[in-house]
């Protein structure tokens, strides 16, 4: 039942990769950079580009960022298409830190999503009657995009009306306003805030009733595409080396990782990315503008191929388990090295049961 159920929630994830990848970024793009600091020379300190990231944002000398996609929202709601219930969480509200949830239509019936009994089949008084809790990253290359945004609202909406799962997306902060490790660290703690959330039980003064009501922490799953496939990556590298214990309660299992098209990248060219030198040297730019040169190029953050077998091994024992996807194809958008995350999980049993 529960192997049915990986398959099943990770192929639907697999649906929406190709929509939810970012554009590709074109040939020459340095040359892009440099027309455009050109074109601003003139408009006084403000129009002085410090770094062109095509088609995302520029950065402006002077701090200014101007983002050219991924900045609409849309509020939670209750979704008339499939009767999906969303609502927004503020999980830390000094570090800026928030989440937005959605519930099935079974169980959204009001806007707490306290509706049901324990034991009536809508309630969660017993794990049978809880729900998968899926924790998701959106994609947008580090520096755009948002867990509120219209793409991924409507694509969650549609995830969890099939899947029956109890999503939480996290609304991690961008760079280059805020730089690698800030959304990890984000990604990191709304997973602990999730679990303890879940694992609280109903009634619980000062914990989510969705969460706490509906979803079962014994059945946990990472998702996320393009950056987000990155994130979650990195997230289950920290969980297999910390662990997702909390005091008394027993170490949770990350039951599947599912990353779609995720952001990969390293030094020498694996099978299927580009040999051409100026596009990635490109590359190894702009991943340096998303963590300010803080994680080299080979980091295991970035370049899953970079991992050691003995250290893999022990950083993911009891980490994750079953399946992976890179994505519609099989590999993450814009390089090969999906194939490099599979030799990864054969080396760690890091996504095998």
């Amino acid at each position: 039942m529960a192997g049915s159920l990986s398959s099943a929630l990770l192929l639907l994830l697999n649906m929406a990769g190709a929509l939810l990848a970012p554009p590709a970024l074109p040939s020459g793009p340095a040359s892009m950079v440099t027309s455009a600091s050109a074109s601003a020379d003139g408009g006084g300190d403000d129009g002085d580009v410090d770094f062109f990231f095509f088609p995302f944002l520029v950065l402006y000398k002077s701090g200014r960022v101007q983002r050219f996609m991924g900045t609409d929202t849309v509020p939670a709601s209750t979704d008339p298409a499939t009767g999906v219930a969303s609502r927004d969480v503020v999980v830390d509200a000094a570090a800026g830190l928030a989440v937005r949830l959605y519930l099935p239509p079974s169980l959204a019936t009001n806007r707490t999503g306290t509706a049901g009994t324990d034991d009536d089949g809508g309630g969660c008084g017993s794990g049978s009657n809880r729900l998968p809790l899926l924790v998701f990253y959106h994609g947008g290359a580090l520096v755009t995009e948002s867990a509120f945004s219209p793409t991924y609202h409507r694509y969650l909406n549609a995830l969890v009306s099939r899947a029956r799962v109890l999503v939480v997306s996290v609304e991690y902060h961008l760079a280059p306003e805020h730089r690698l490790p800030t959304a990890y660290d984000d990604a990191w703690a709304a997973l602990r805030w999730a679990l303890a959330n879940a694992r609280a039980g109903t009634g619980t003064t000062g914990t989510d009733p969705w969460l706490s009501r509906h979803a079962d922490p014994a059945r946990l799953f990472l998702a996320g595409d393009s950056a987000g496939g990155n994130i979650a990556h990195y997230v289950a590298l920290h969980a297999g080396r910390e662990g997702l214990g909390d005091g008394g309660a027993a170490a949770t299992t990350i039951r599947g990782l599912a990353l779609l098209d995720p952001h990969f990248w390293g030094k020498r060219p694996v099978p299927s990315e580009t040999t051409d030198e100026d596009t990635r040297r490109w590359r190894e730019r702009t991943w340096s503008f998303v963590c300010g040169g803080r994680y080299g190029i080979d980091d295991p953050v970035i370049n899953p191929v970079a991992m050691p077998p003995a250290p893999v091994r022990a950083r993911h024992r009891g980490g994750a388990g079953h399946a992976q996807r890179e994505g519609p194809c099989g590999r993450p958008r814009g390089s090969g090295r999906g194939g490099a995350v599979r030799g990864a999980r054969r080396v760690s049993r890091l996504l095998l049961p």
